[in-house]
């Protein structure tokens, strides 16, 4: 501590701000000094479910319209289950704040650019790839229950070419065609996210080498150009690329992770003031909101309002995540990539075998189908991850 003398007589003690590392001769965004959020493993766990229960509802869905003359309440409820898709935007803000905390984390500890790349790489690549070979040996054994006409798993290998195995194992599939080879197929269809995740870490990465204290300015610059191109370009020439809509998504995890890190209570405001607002320009349409689909303005209302809530909501909910009966939802989020790369081959094998045998009513799927598909999912992700995942995870965990 410093100390200086006041007129008045006596020491006063001074706080010394530590000097920022300079860029340019500006100084550079101070790293974070609690870039942890440990709420996010529960909305991981809720995510999670939320995905496994609209994957485990598709054969009720497929003949919603006779459920809804004969079990009306069942087919309210499932209305609410064919949404759990909503759980993917949420991973996404997720990420976004997780890769911003991991960047603080690279800056603060002085560690190369390298690093953050083979970090991404070997959690993400690895578990993939054994969860698609896996996949691969199950639908060559059982065509028939994961490639039927309900939802099916993904494209049949037996169809692809060697451009869309490039595209598959590379998780570049989902913009690869734009590029050369013939149009995407998915082996896993789950995997679509993961292609844009790869995405935003890829731009991420590159603006910790090229701009490294001014990572969250180049965030802004990418999300108004991203904002300005969902306008400007033909969306058939942007589909699968960052830029197409998603990219505006993981922006507002970065934001969250700005205005609890960085910012202070006017910026914070001004934050949560612009995601509410882009909130409620994605609710403009509420008939588009209503409408059953992937739709994007239902994925950026879920997103924008959810990244707004993580900041509103930041201290209660961490008081919520460290509480000892919420122990295990955490424990379920904190594995939440195995699950997610697990949970659509698991459901869609069950809710196919319980189809067929009948247990096709609303009832059926809300009270056997579902929870029977959330338990499977958690059990198979629990040994995918102790088997596989935790093999490549990181020593430290910054978000």
């Amino acid at each position: 501590m410093a100390y200086r003398h006041e007129a008045a007589g006596g020491l006063k003690k001074r706080v010394v701000r530590p000097r920022l590392p300079c860029e340019g001769g500006r100084p550079m965004e101070a790293p974070a000094a609690r870039p942890r959020y440990a709420a996010l493993d529960l909305w991981r766990a809720l995510a999670c479910v939320a995905v496994i229960v609209f994957h485990a509802s598709a054969y009720a869905i497929d003949r919603i319209d006779q459920i809804r003359l004969a079990e009306p309440h069942a087919a309210r409820l499932l209305e609410v289950a064919r949404r759990g898709w909503l759980g993917v935007p949420l991973f996404f803000v997720m990420s976004g704040y997780c890769i911003a905390a991991t960047i603080d984390s690279s800056r603060r500890d002085g560690r190369p650019v390298r690093d953050y790349f083979w970090r991404r790489l070997r959690r993400i690549y690895p578990p993939f790839w054994v969860m698609t070979a896996a996949t691969l040996v199950a639908g060559l054994l059982a065509p028939a229950v994961f490639y039927d006409d309900v939802l099916p798993l993904g494209r049949n290998p037996h169809l692809l070419e060697p451009a869309q195995w490039f595209g598959n194992a590379t998780l570049t599939e989902m913009w690869r065609f734009h590029v050369f080879g013939p149009e995407r197929r998915l082996v896993t269809g789950h995997s679509w996210s993961l292609c844009y995740e790869e995405q935003f870490y890829a731009v991420m990465g590159a603006f910790l080498l090229l701009c490294p204290g001014r990572v969250f300015l180049a965030t802004v610059a990418v999300t108004l150009a991203s904002a300005a191109a969902l306008g400007l370009l033909d969306p058939a020439r942007t589909v699968g690329f960052f830029f197409d809509g998603q990219w505006l998504l993981f922006a507002a995890g970065v934001a969250v992770h700005h205005a609890l890190n960085h910012a202070g209570r006017v910026g914070r405001a001004a934050l949560v003031s612009m995601l509410l607002a882009a909130a409620a320009w994605s609710a403009r349409d509420p008939a588009a909101l209503g409408e059953p689909g992937f739709l994007p303005q239902q994925s950026q209302l879920a997103a924008f309002a959810f990244a707004a809530c993580l900041v509103i909501a930041h201290r209660p909910s961490e008081r919520l995540a460290a509480a000892r009966a919420l122990h295990p939802l955490r424990a379920v989020g904190r594995m939440s990539y195995s699950v997610y790369l697990v949970h659509w081959p698991v459901t869609k094998a069950l809710s196919h075998v319980l189809a067929t045998s009948g247990l096709t009513s609303g009832a059926a799927t809300l009270a056997v189908t579902i929870p029977a598909a959330i338990v499977a999912s958690l059990g198979v992700g629990f040994l995918f991850h102790r088997a596989v995942e935790r093999h490549f995870l990181t020593s430290t965990r910054p978000a």
